[in-house]
């Protein structure tokens, strides 16, 4: 199968797939995209993110960080690995209803992922490589909850084990004076193992958290 036709297939799968959860018991982290050519080529990069909590105006509530790496075993086969931490809060009032249960809420999400996986590449021509990587990811969800329910102050948490299994292929474009250019897509099959939680059954029920244990 050509490569082209390859990336057409998962593009469609992606466009088809959706996701509807009240609490964001999972953030992507940044793809590892590795630009490798031959034997011995390897790639190491860092990232830091920070943005606004939706309603507080606070930059220091969302934060987190990524590290990521490759390196080319023979001149088709190659390791990846990256590691990634996230904290982040979100806020929800009279003014961005969406719960039943909840007059409004404070939610503070703590997440650390890490993750292994190998691949194939291959030379399209002398300014492009094919490839396609698979692997795992292991890691841990903390969710504290606080705010107003029928006017009570309450307070849940939810502690979860994370497991990710993914594909991804992808085109690396090659230009001598301007580096590399990746294109790639990543199909994920995630996992969640309840491990305690606050939470009551109903409230489990609406906001798409009993399916995880």
């Amino acid at each position: 199968m050509r490569p082209a036709n390859l990336l057409l297939y998962f593009s469609i799968i992606v466009l088809l797939s959706s996701c509807t959860q009240r609490r964001y018991i999972y953030a992507a982290a940044k793809n590892n995209t590795p630009s490798l050519q031959k034997k011995g080529d390897s790639r190491l990069n860092a990232s830091f993110s920070f943005g606004k909590a939706r309603g507080t105006g606070d930059s220091s509530v969302n934060y987190g960080y990524d590290i990521q790496g490759a390196y080319a075993l023979t001149n088709h086969f190659a390791l990846m690995a990256s590691y990634y931490s996230r904290r982040e809060s979100d806020v929800m009032d009279e003014g961005y209803r969406r719960a039943v249960l909840i007059t409004s809420s404070f939610v503070n999400y703590r997440r650390h992922l890490l993750e292994a996986g190998a691949g194939y590449f291959d030379s399209i021509d002398k300014n492009a490589v094919f490839n396609v990587y698979a692997g795992a990811a292991f890691g841990k969800l903390s969710l504290d909850d606080v705010g107003l329910m029928d006017s009570i102050r309450y307070a849940r948490f939810f502690n979860a084990n994370v497991r990710k299994y993914f594909i991804q292929p992808g085109v690396s474009f090659f230009n001598r004076s301007q580096g590399s250019f990746n294109l790639n897509l990543r199909l994920s099959l995630l996992q969640f193992n309840t491990t305690s939680t606050g939470y009551s059954d109903r409230e489990l029920d609406y906001f798409n958290l009993k399916g995880t244990g």
